[in-house]
């Protein structure tokens, strides 16, 4: 596991990008729970920093891309509104946990 942040640095509500090595990421807490996707969305490459957090339909926690509209679950990237992008990628959502004051992530292979 690699330690991120500090809990404290990602308030209810809001989100942080957090760079590390040759990862770019969101570290959102929504509902006190911390989740965490790659800040690179499907279409175009382009960051997700500066998208809005939202509920989708069935109140999941989402982020929507601030350049395209789709609307991703932050718990496991997967689209929840598409904006007429069909077949777009999913967001990487990175393995995360919250222990001794800090947020800590599993990176993929």
């Amino acid at each position: 596991m690699t330690r991120l942040c500090p809990s404290s640095a990602v308030p209810d509500g809001e989100y942080r990008v957090v760079d590390a090595g040759r990862w770019s990421l969101v570290v959102a807490r929504v509902g006190g729970r911390v989740h965490v996707v790659e800040n690179i969305c499907g279409h175009q490459s382009r960051r997700m920093d500066g998208g809005l957090l939202r509920s989708g339909s069935a109140g999941e926690p989402c982020i929507e891309c601030p350049h395209h509209a789709m609307l991703f679950d932050l718990r496991d990237g997967h689209i929840v509104e598409d904006a007429g992008h069909l077949g777009m990628a999913p967001l990487r959502a990175i393995a995360v946990r919250e222990d001794s004051g800090a947020i800590w992530v599993e990176f993929p292979e």
